[in-house]
């Protein structure tokens, strides 16, 4: 599970994306709205073997890699 609070609403056009980090790979784990600041994202992989976890502001509909510096990132 994923859980941040206190994000403001991306910019229009765009989006919040999930990073997985696998040491220095980035793998996207889908883009999100946020809910009043909160956002809770349930995952349907284990955490387990994972360096971290990042959220970048994307284009609508996400990126293949990360497109800004990490708005939010956890190790």
């Amino acid at each position: 599970m994923f859980v941040a609070e206190g994000l403001a609403d991306p910019p229009y056009g765009h989006a919040y994306q999930l990073w997985l980090l696998e040491g220095t790979e980035p793998v996207s784990a889908g883009t999100f709205d946020v809910d009043d600041g909160w956002v809770v994202i349930e995952m349907d992989r284990s955490v387990e073997g994972l360096d971290g976890a990042a959220v970048t502001v994307a284009p609508d509909g996400g990126s293949p890699e990360p497109t800004t510096d990490p708005v939010v990132q956890t190790t």
